[in-house]
């Protein structure tokens, strides 16, 4: 496959200034900038920057991959799976610049044109033979276990979006993927069971940051070693159906150590000054976005007419919390939420139509979803808070 994933353009703005819009650092533009900017002839008041800044970037990509697998059944309950894939990228920089804005919005003086910089003239061509083995063992028509290893790679790529320096590059990550497991049903298939162990060796785990003394976007790099160890399940059960005929159980949960093994010098902001640095020890930190134990329990009522149905239903969701960055910093910390969710829903088969009231987040707790912490603090993004509504749908 042969791709381009680009942004052209991007229009950045620092603390709010774009003058041309009489912002200026999140406020109004004062008094004598504007009428500064107002008193210059047409022709030259138009070409004076606005505060913004244009960013285009590039990244073409080339994938040629072959793959194979194959499996060996010794007997009716014991099964050898053998695979494979061999996959050359070439990732290539095709775009890499930044403009002052001017104040009639056009792009005006070029501020960097990463395209020709050593490092950018050369492709990135990453080559990886990628195997896969598993063994599967069915005692019965209800009960599979397995035990399988698999290799993956992410090519090394360009970080071609850059206001303010040329592109940089991170290496390959790759991964190695150990996992037991099994699946299962129970009782006369009215309850399913699944379950797994796993551990993921990792090198050269690609991890972000966000500085504006490095570049003022989105900056990747490499840990070298980072390995994570867990274990999950999921069930899922029809509950005495010769009492409560349609009402459904599920229930799932995991946990997860996941860790730089050696990362000890990682970007980011000190945790006592808070000032920006790019040689942290992160060795032994959590993974970002990574909870160490997650559950979820979820109950469905599901009562049935001759052309309609009514399902109600009721869903909670636990997180124990993660860290959004490598430095594992309390900025950057979410702290351990949960959430309840319901809804009731009547559909009338003949037309396709339902209709859904619903309540989200139903004990209004307060979470992120996104931190992005900075050289001036954190951005903070929260989910949604109590909802209340309702859907109306029709297929037709």
């Amino acid at each position: 496959s042969d791709g381009i994933s680009a942004v052209d353009p991007a229009i950045l703005f620092v603390g709010g200034t774009l003058l041309s819009d009489n912002n200026f650092l999140g406020g109004p533009t004062p008094p004598l900038v504007q009428q500064f900017r107002d008193g210059l002839p047409a022709g030259l008041s138009s070409l004076t920057p606005s505060g913004g800044v244009y960013v285009d970037s590039a990244l073409g990509t080339l994938s040629e991959s072959v793959f194979f697998q194959t499996t060996y059944d010794f007997t009716n309950e014991l099964s050898l799976t053998l695979g494979g894939r061999y996959q050359e990228e070439t990732r290539t920089v095709l775009d890499s610049r930044s403009y002052q804005q001017n104040a009639d919005g056009s792009k005006g003086q070029v501020i960097i044109d990463g395209r020709n910089t050593d490092l950018a003239k050369d492709p990135l061509v990453s080559k990886n033979f990628a195997p896969k083995i598993s063994l599967e063992y069915r005692p019965t028509d209800t009960f599979l276990s397995y035990v399988s290893y698999q290799e993956a790679q992410k090519s090394a790529t360009f970080n071609v979006f850059n206001p303010i320096d040329t592109p940089d590059k991170v290496d390959s990550e790759d991964i190695a993927a150990y996992e037991i497991g099994f699946k299962s049903e129970w009782y006369d298939g009215l309850m399913r069971l699944n379950g797994a162990v796993f551990y993921y060796d990792q090198q050269n785990l690609v991890v972000q940051y966000t500085s504006l003394m490095a570049g003022g976007a989105i900056g990747p790099e490499n840990a070298p070693k980072s390995s994570i160890r867990g274990a999950e399940f999921d069930l899922t059960a029809d509950l005495w159906p010769e009492v409560f005929d349609g009402l459904y159980l599920t229930l799932s949960g995991s946990y997860i150590d996941a860790k730089f093994d050696d990362f000890s010098s990682c970007t980011g902001y000190e945790e006592d000054t808070g000032l920006y640095s790019e040689s942290i020890d992160c060795t032994g930190n959590q993974i970002p976005r990574a909870p160490k134990r997650t559950w979820r329990l979820g109950l469905n009522k599901i009562i049935t007419f001759d052309e309609s149905h009514v399902e109600i239903a009721a869903s909670y969701y636990r997180n124990s919390g993660y860290y959004t960055l490598s430095t594992n910093s309390k900025a950057s910390e979410q702290v351990a939420f949960d959430v309840v969710n319901a809804f009731i829903k009547y559909e009338y088969e003949p037309w396709n139509l339902s209709i859904t009231a619903y309540a989200d987040n139903v004990r209004d707790e307060l979470y992120t979803q996104s931190i992005i912490t900075t050289d001036f603090g954190n951005f903070v993004s929260y989910s949604q808070p109590r909802a209340y509504g309702a859907r109306l749908s029709w297929k037709y």
